[in-house]
């Protein structure tokens, strides 16, 4: 069963194959796609949220991590290879998630109808709650309408980033506002609704 809020607690992050070879090929704005999910790897440590990141092989070929994403990657953020479209087909990559015993997983990345569709199928099977990130996911198809409909369908919740970033950080007396205060006047943290303008 889905949980209607995200309990940071209980949440990992897991970022799907961002890598220069999909993100040449991709519908939309990249370069707002790339700023909210760097965004999201300078929030989710401060939510105490781990980070996983998958790269699919080849990576000669396909690439790692982009500079601007790889410079905000947490410290003890793990980074995985992997050569099955579905995260769960990966044995280091579920053995992770068991270790964090994280039951809610947001998901970015792409592409949305092939890696990140079967990613959340799959670990809606896995009775995992799935949380998709509707504006940090990706596509080289220009019409993702039917993959969007059908993770929902089997129980997936879509979500803003700017939703998820308040339901991180809870409220305005939270200590993490003076963390993201911080790391704003050395113009790292972006507040959502800036990143929105932008």
């Amino acid at each position: 069963m889905t949980e209607l809020l995200i309990d940071p607690r209980s949440t990992a992050l897991v970022l799907i194959d961002v890598q220069p070879y999909f993100l040449e090929r991709a519908h939309g704005d990249m370069n707002s796609l790339l700023a909210r999910l760097e965004q999201l790897l300078i929030v989710a440590p401060i939510a105490n949220v781990p980070v996983i990141a998958t790269l699919e092989k080849p990576l000669k070929k396909k690439g790692k991590l982009p500079d601007r994403l790889n410079n905000q990657f947490p410290a003890d953020g793990r980074v995985f290879e992997k050569s099955t479209y579905s995260i769960v087909g990966e044995f280091d990559v579920m053995s992770m998630l068991g270790q964090l015993d994280r039951r809610q997983l947001i998901l970015a990345g792409g592409e949305t109808d092939v890696c990140v569709l079967q990613s959340v199928l799959d670990l809606i099977d896995q009775r995992f709650s799935v949380f998709v990130i509707a504006d940090a996911i990706y596509s080289s198809a220009a019409d993702v309408t039917a993959a969007s409909h059908r993770m929902q369908q089997a129980g997936a919740t879509m979500i803003s980033y700017k939703s998820l970033f308040y339901e991180l950080i809870r409220s305005e007396a939270s200590d993490a506002w003076s963390r993201l205060d911080a790391l704003a006047g050395t113009g790292g943290f972006i507040p959502p609704e800036m990143l929105d303008e932008g």
